[in-house]
């Protein structure tokens, strides 16, 4: 089978080497560079097989939805709900995250052993996937191989991999490289028994994340401007495809949220020009990945190692001889535009960039780098550096898989390395309140009320520190500042009927247990015994002035 390559180069086969590479039977025998690629990722991730749940969407997916997930019944089911709110109204459509879900909730059950493992198994599929698709890109063995290499322990990766939730990036990227890659078979080959594998894996991206509505424009673009001796009619045939898939995804996903945008309301625009200087940090975090965060938010962001990366990849394209420089453009819009989605949040909702977001966007670095052939730098030399920049970054990736070992580590990196995040210390107290440990609870939820005096949410939370302390004067007055702000809170209801409760005020206490039984809240049976004289008083006021 003949595959493209650039200009100049010798003929090679989708089976063998690419580019200027000579055939080698290491390449000829793909399995081992395959099993070499594997091996690396799965050393380095072996560590997360054994973390637990970080409490951030994994509770919401996972914990709270195992009713759902532990009945293999269900499968069929997970393409008409949204993600995380079955009855509709959300704006997360990812059935093929829930239908993996199910698949590890029947294994496992809650145990997150099997969700990691999946995780890592599926990240070393990607990596396969991703050598097998750069040599149909047209990269040699020894190229693909290092790409692939560095996709697989990169340090800016490893939430996608380590983070449970993490998988749906890692899903997409798959579905996406094997999409793109039996498309190269089907323009090189023109056969038909290449269309519908395309076919099904562009679905299978769909159904995975919207943002699988970029692949249709990607691969337009490679058949018009990378591949122009691709018949028209082939282009044609696939784009037919493309279209039906489309809109038989998009009446589904409607179905399933019960609107066409979910149930948040977006402002693209806006979103896009307040969290657009975030590329620049991610586009750093690929080439200088130690400023890293779990949880990073714009404002701890630095630009300069995004600068100083935009400023060496400018230098080797520049200094590359022989440039394709409209591969080299494909390459770097594929960054581009896989990332700018990320960008994109509902309304109201503070904006998160966390790292898993580069999964996908950072294959377009690796074609990218594939087009950097810069003359200045010795064969053997390059080799060298190759290693050590390995080895030093797969360090770094095991050293961070501790960062997902539970609740508590999770958000402890998420706070120090993003401290202005109202979030990520609001989260962090949460989980040393979940401990007992109510000092610690208390330090990070005090520096939370610094960055947001007025937010109900923390007066709410500082409230029950103050009440495991036995300060009820203070307990009270946070909560009912949190109720002025937040009149219909049944968490700052409860709350407050518990506390004058427990002070034996019981008259007090009813105002609140009424509130609550007018919300149709679930109250304790001792609340409801202590206030009910107090509330049949109310109804027979009620009933006398009527």
């Amino acid at each position: 089978m003949e595959f493209y390559q650039n200009p100049g180069g010798p003929k090679s086969s989708f089976i063998g080497g690419f580019g200027n590479c000579q055939k080698t039977a290491f390449f000829e025998r793909k399995w081992i560079p395959c099993a070499i690629i594997a091996g690396a990722a799965l050393l380095v991730y072996f560590r997360t097989l054994f973390c637990g749940f970080t409490y951030l969407d994994d509770n919401g997916l996972i914990l709270n939805n195992m009713a759902f997930l532990g009945r293999p019944a269900n499968v069929l089911a997970a393409f008409s709900r949204e993600a995380f709110n079955g009855a509709g109204g959300g704006s997360y459509y990812r059935p093929l995250l829930l239908v993996s879900l199910i698949g590890d909730a029947c294994l496992g059950g809650s145990a997150p052993f099997f969700y990691h493992f999946t995780n890592v198994v599926l990240h070393m599929l990607v990596c396969m996937a991703l050598y097998v698709f750069l040599r149909a890109w047209g990269r040699d063995g020894l190229f693909s191989l290092s790409a692939a290499l560095f996709f697989a322990v990169h340090p800016a990766l490893n939430q996608a991999v380590a983070w449970i939730p993490g998988r749906n990036d890692v899903l997409l990227a798959l579905f996406s490289l094997l999409c793109f890659t039996s498309f190269i078979a089907f323009a090189q080959e023109r056969e038909q028994k290449y269309l519908a594998p395309h076919l099904l894996f562009y679905a299978c991206a769909l159904f995975t994340k919207e943002s699988a509505l970029l692949l249709p424009f990607f691969l337009a673009l490679y058949a018009l401007a990378i591949r122009r001796d691709i018949p028209r009619t082939a282009v044609l045939r696939a784009a037919g495809g493309w279209f039906v898939i489309t809109i038989l995804w998009s009446l589904m996903r409607a179905a399933a949220l019960k609107t066409v945008s979910g149930g948040a309301r977006y402002d693209i625009a806006r979103s896009l020009y307040e969290n657009f200087p975030a590329l620049l940090p991610g586009l750093g975090k690929a080439l200088f990945p130690f400023n890293l965060s779990v949880m990073p938010v714009l404002k701890d962001m630095s630009l300069m190692p995004g600068l100083a990366a935009l400023a060496v990849i400018i230098a080797a394209l520049y200094k590359s001889r022989g440039l394709d420089r409209r591969r080299a453009a494909f390459a770097g819009l594929w960054f581009l535009l896989w990332l700018l989605p990320s960008f994109i949040r509902p309304s109201g909702q503070q904006p998160d960039f966390t790292e898993h977001r580069l999964y996908v966007p950072f294959i377009g670095l690796m074609m990218l780098a594939g087009e950097i052939r810069p003359p200045f730098i010795a064969r053997g030399r390059t080799l060298a550096l190759l290693l050590f920049a390995l080895l030093l970054f797969a360090g770094v990736s095991v050293y961070r898989a501790r960062y997902f070992t539970d609740r508590v580590s999770f958000w402890e990196n998420a706070a120090r390395t993003s401290p202005h995040s109202l979030m990520n210390r609001t989260q962090f107290g949460a989980a040393y309140y979940e401990r007992g440990r109510y000092a610690e609870a208390g330090e990070q939820w005090s520096k939370a009320l610094e960055l947001a005096p007025d937010d109900p949410a923390v007066e709410l939370n500082m409230g029950a520190i103050r009440f495991q302390e036995g300060r009820m004067e203070e307990a009270g007055g946070l909560w009912e500042r949190a109720l002025r702000a937040d009149p219909g809170n049944k968490k700052t209801l409860n709350n407050l009927a518990v506390l004058y409760y427990e002070r034996k005020d019981y008259k007090r206490t009813a105002v609140y247990v009424g509130r609550l039984l007018v919300l149709n809240s679930r109250v304790s049976p001792a609340l409801l015994a202590a206030t009910a004289p107090y509330l049949a008083g109310r109804k027979t006021q009620v009933t006398d002035r009527k």
